[in-house]
């Protein structure tokens, strides 16, 4: 997944390679994918059962790995595919701080889109609108 050898991966997932392993920060190969960006990898471990909800030892779900490296497809994508709009990383941030932190007004848009609650809080008791505001993007 990492060196993106699609057929490799095909071929490794057929002979019953568990999409669900997760290397020592707690990533799968689908929050490899994400990192890449390659949403037709990402959907090749999908179609294994690959868990589009996991969470690595920060608490990111692909999701939210795809939306704090500014991957719009790949965001895209994986809301398509059913990952959780709601999903919260360990201090309890959701993607949709995360894009507002970033001042990533069209990944905002789609998140909205998708329903993304506004009004929910993370361990600070601050919400999108918050980190949109400390980090200039009122």
């Amino acid at each position: 997944v990492q060196c993106q050898q699609e057929r490799c991966v095909a071929i490794l997932l057929d002979h019953g390679a568990d999409p669900n392993l997760s290397d020592g920060d707690g990533n799968t190969a689908l929050h490899l994918a994400v990192m890449s960006p390659n949403t037709s990898i990402a959907g090749l471990l999908l179609g294994h059962n690959a868990n589009i909800d996991a969470q690595n030892k920060k608490g990111y779900t692909p999701l939210i790995l795809a939306v704090s490296e500014h991957h719009e497809e790949m965001v895209e994508f994986l809301l398509k595919e059913g990952a959780d709009v709601h999903a919260r990383d360990q201090c309890e941030r959701t993607p949709l701080m995360t894009a507002a932190s970033g001042g990533e007004l069209n990944l905002i848009k789609v998140l909205l889109h998708y329903g993304a609650d506004v009004s929910h809080k993370d361990t600070n008791g601050w919400t999108a609108e918050d980190y949109a505001v400390i980090h200039g993007s009122s």
